[in-house]
């Protein structure tokens, strides 16, 4: 059977809520890759484990033609590394490497890389920020996204294939626990078990929040229908700068907690980082659905259901 649709990185969040969001909302024969096993069970998602998802043996002839939705890749922004030579070979190099072993598999597809808009633009005077804007990655994780996007578009030129590069903002609301990961489940755990929670900087900077839904969504556009030309950059946000001081309202409002807080400085952080999304309305006629309130009292309410001992109905909640 001919894959239309291979969505590499299932073990992340990110990956496995496109899958699960895919495999619900269409008919495309879909196929999940990691080289762990993913972070929800779900015995009716079409996931395969491989040694290394960069190495392309998954790729068949029936499958040249295939969509292939890139999140595998360096997942922490705020991981170091020893040099940039150092991430290079770890991180940048295997996933080049993994597109032209494609493209000598005789792949031709369209590639849909999941890359950060709030990373890669780094500092910026004037808010919203479209994709014309010239990148200033701050952060080794943006570096190594700008970089991979850079040597796809040089790819994309020279073999023809088409390629979408999705500049998205901070994805928010999946039900899925992942302990560390996101500043809104940091701040919902920090409010409902009295944990420290660190302010980095004053809290006043902005940042963009889109909800995992209205990620999916446009996702789910990308596969089912083409875009005007071959290579396209794309941000996905919510279009509405939101600042850290007002998520802790919002927390504390909706559940009533009060918050342990320390504050630090760091000098990795971009200032406010909100993006226009008017591309993706134009191109896709897509728009963001979830404000951020809404959003976050989803998440609250399945932290309390977690508390409880509920289960999930079909493993999906927490989406609206």
């Amino acid at each position: 059977m001919t894959t239309e649709v291979f969505i590499s990185g299932t073990s992340g969040v990110l990956g496995i809520e496109t899958l699960m969001h895919l495999r619900e909302r269409t008919s495309l024969t879909l196929m999940g890759l990691s080289r762990r096993a993913p972070p929800i069970f779900r015995p009716d998602l079409p996931n395969t484990q491989v040694d290394s998802v960069f190495d392309a043996t998954w790729m068949t002839e029936a499958d040249q033609n295939a969509t292939i939705v890139h999140y595998a890749g360096l997942a922490n922004p705020r991981a170091q590394f020893d040099s940039i030579e150092d991430l290079f070979k770890r991180e940048i190099s295997p996933q080049i490497h993994m597109v032209e072993r494609l493209l000598d598999r005789g792949w031709r597809g369209h590639l849909i890389y999941v890359s950060s808009g709030g990373a890669v633009y780094g500092d910026v005077d004037t808010l919203p920020i479209s994709e014309d804007h010239p990148p200033s990655p701050k952060s080794f994780y943006a570096l190594q996204k700008l970089n991979v996007e850079n040597a796809l578009q040089f790819l994309a030129n020279q073999f023809k294939f088409r390629l979408t590069i999705l500049r998205v903002a901070n994805p928010y609301g999946s039900h899925i626990p992942k302990p560390g990961q996101g500043v809104i489940p940091i701040l919902l755990n920090a409010a409902t078990t009295g944990t420290e929670f660190t302010i980095i900087g004053s809290g006043e900077e902005l940042r963009d929040y889109v909800y995992i839904s209205d990620l999916c969504r446009a996702i789910e556009t990308l596969c089912l229908e083409p875009l005007p030309s071959d290579i396209n950059t794309i941000n996905i946000g919510s279009g509405i700068g939101t600042s850290l001081n007002q998520l802790i309202d919002i927390v504390v409002s909706l559940t009533g907690s009060t918050l342990n807080i320390r504050r630090s400085c760091t000098r990795f952080d971009v200032k406010s980082n909100v993006l226009d999304v008017s591309r993706a309305k134009n191109l896709l006629n897509w728009t963001p659905r979830i404000g951020i309130r809404e959003g976050v009292a989803s998440m609250v309410a399945d932290v309390a259901a977690l508390r409880s001992g509920l289960n999930a109905k079909d493993g999906t909640f927490g989406t609206p």
